[in-house]
């Protein structure tokens, strides 16, 4: 909803640049990245809306494993910036 009211991610990294704070990029909403770990272990995942994933949950068959290369492979990032920033 933050982001919405901002004008979206990429407005948001847009501004955060012209500020000068050149690291900081908003990659997406969280849902974006809920969603995307959910569908980390079950690709039905993909098109889910918020309702769903809601009254779904994440997927039984989500592994330890999966959960871990879906943080390192560094596909879905939370969020970018420098520690500065």
């Amino acid at each position: 909803m933050a982001f919405a009211r901002a004008g979206g991610t990429a407005h948001v990294t847009q501004t955060m640049h012209e500020l000068g704070l050149n690291s900081i990029t908003a990659t997406g909403t969280s849902f974006d990245w809920f969603r995307a770990l959910a569908e980390a272990g079950d690709p039905t995942y993909a098109n889910v809306t918020p309702e769903e994933l809601f009254t779904k949950g994440f997927p039984e068959k989500l592994t330890d494993a999966e959960v871990e290369r879906f943080h390192f492979d560094g596909k879905h990032p939370f969020g970018l910036s420098s520690a500065r920033e």
